[in-house]
Order: C-alpha cells, then structure tokens, then sequence
C-alpha cells in the first residue's frame, strides 16, 4: 500500500535453484547473481507491475518471475552439459487458478460451490522416491499433463496426487500386489502444494520422501501456522501422516454437520 515494489523471499528461491543444480551436476548460480538479477527484470518492468489491491478477477494482480537454468553444448550424450545459461522473465499474471470451470458450467452440480475442484488420481504419479520430484524442474510438469487433460474433461481444476506406495502397504494385509486406495497420502497438485485443516490442525505433505517440492510459499505457510499454534488459532501442525481415507470420511462429516474441513493450495514458487 506504501507503493513500494518488493521480491517474494528471492534469497529462499536461490537456495532452492542451487539445491537443484547440485542434483543435476550443474555449479551453482550464486546467490547475490540471483537475487541481482531478479531486481534487475523487475527494474526494467516495473511498468507492468500491477496496482495494489487488484483483486485479480481476470486481471493481473502481480509480476511473477520465472527463473530458468538449462545446459547446452556441441556434444551428444548422457552426461552433464558443457555450457550453462541463466536467465529471469518476467509476465504480469493473476490467479493461477481461473474463475472455475465448475462455476461456469451451466447444469452443474458444483455450479454453486465456489472454490477449486480437484480430481484425486489413484493412478498416474506425478512423482517417486529416488527420482527428481523435490526438484524444480520442467521433467515434473510432464507426467502430470495426461492427468490434467482427464481432470479438465471431467470439470475439474487440476488433479491431486497421492503416495501410492502408502497404498501398497497400507493393502499389504490383503495379499500381495493389492492395493488400499484409502491408505495413500495427498501429496500435491500438479503445480501447488496442497494443505487442509481437520479438527483444527494443519496438514500437508512432507518432504522427507523426495516426492513434494518444497515450495517456499509452502515453507511461508508452516512459518504462519507454527505463530497461529502459539497464540491459539491453530491446535497443531502435521507433516505427511494424513490419508486419503481420512480426508475423506471428515468431508463426508463435515457435510453431515460434524465440522468443517478447508482445503487449499499454495503455489510451489
């Protein structure tokens, strides 16, 4: 409101490029590099940064930046690259997500209920452990696009994913090769990470499987939730333990009157 322009956590955002690049064999951009060059698009853009208080109704509300770090080379192979290019763009946007499609569906069921709708997949993955999935990288995009093209075709926003691994041993019981499809976790969107509060706690996926991207509006949110668990707006904070069954059954309370449950994304930026 004071008309001051100011970064989203730049120093944060660097930290997690680097972190990327060690994965990938790539050195890492420095940070001052980084957050000068961030300043510096958005110096030579300010023009396109929107007004405060835009309430982003189909009209930006903010600049957003995007990063990019790619290897090239005169060399054909599967090795790490022999030049690196880094670069920052800037586009103004607003929500990411789209008035809903659910709301401008004439008919529909959900035409009245505003808010996201999501598709929970139970079989493609965005995502294993062992792999890239705490990785920022455009290779974690792909694998969701199939799921997503389903989930817009059935009038939903974007797809949640879950842990199947979770189901497999939460089926183990019943013999092998089967599945609980109640015993998997939410992990995340195909672009954001997901939370919800039941019974007054926060939960949302950890990190520890190498599966979820550590977004730092992810990390803001916890930062918020561990001062609203101070002062008491908040009973607790839990990473990774939800189950899909579990979200599932306080939903169908909470439609009977047993309490509400709110569910929201963040971006993983």
């Amino acid at each position: 409101g004071d008309g001051r322009v100011v970064l989203f956590r730049p120093e944060m955002h660097a930290r997690r490029l680097a972190k990327g690049a060690e994965r990938f064999l790539m050195p890492a951009v420095p940070e001052r590099l980084f957050v000068a060059a961030c300043k510096a698009v958005v110096e030579r853009n300010a023009e396109f940064v929107p007004d405060a208080g835009s309430d982003g109704k189909g009209m930006p509300n903010a600049l957003y930046l995007r990063p990019v770090y790619f290897g090239s080379g005169a060399a054909l192979g599967v090795h790490p690259s022999s030049h690196y290019s880094f670069a920052v763009y800037a586009s103004p946007v607003g929500s990411y997500y789209k008035a809903s499609s659910s709301s401008a569906s004439s008919g529909s069921a959900a035409a009245s209920t505003p808010g996201l709708r999501l598709l929970v997949q139970h079989e493609h993955l965005r995502a294993a452990p062992g792999m890239c999935g705490a990785v920022k990288t455009a290779g974690n995009y792909a694998p969701t696009f199939l799921a997503r093209r389903l989930a817009t075709s059935l009038d939903c926003d974007d797809v949640l994913f879950l842990d199947r691994a979770a189901a497999a041993a939460g089926g183990g019981a019943a013999g092998e090769g089967s599945e609980d499809p109640d015993a998997a976790r939410p992990e995340e969107c195909s672009a954001a990470n997901f939370f919800a509060v039941l019974d007054g706690t926060l939960h949302t996926a950890a990190l520890a499987r190498g599966t979820v991207l550590a977004g730092i509006t992810r990390d803001s949110v916890l930062r918020w939730a561990a001062g609203a668990v101070s002062r008491g707006d908040l009973s607790g904070v839990c990473e990774g333990n939800l189950t899909w069954g579990e979200l599932k059954a306080a939903a169908a309370a909470g439609r009977r009157g047993g309490g509400a449950v709110e569910a929201f994304c963040s971006g993983t930026g």
